[in-house]
């Protein structure tokens, strides 16, 4: 997991969890008065070029399916929609993302 901050304001956090040995399901949020700033963008980027994650051959994200800025981030890194389900049994769907990387 990691915090990003802006001086001593903090911007977000990303987590990035092992699925499998070549699978890491990533989460994110970013503090609502600093959304819409490309922050989501820049800290998912900078992750997908880690050293220590370049083992990885894909990273997995689900995300509500009116989640709009989320998807548009998410598709903006690299993301592609792979599948959609119900979500937990509820009406609302959501998508699951995912960027395959290319070794």
């Amino acid at each position: 997991m990691w915090a990003v901050y802006d001086e001593n304001e903090l911007i977000g956090e990303l987590c990035a969890e092992m699925i499998d040995y070549q699978t890491v399901g990533i989460s994110y949020v970013v503090n609502p008065h600093k959304r819409n700033q490309g922050y989501c963008k820049r800290m998912l980027k900078e992750m997908l070029e880690l050293k220590e994650l370049s083992c990885i051959h894909c990273f997995e994200a689900w995300v509500d399916s009116d989640n709009d800025p989320s998807i548009r981030c998410l598709e903006d890194t690299g993301f592609e929609t792979t599948r959609t389900a119900g979500y937990y049994g509820l009406l609302k769907d959501a998508y699951f993302y995912g960027v395959h990387k290319i070794l």
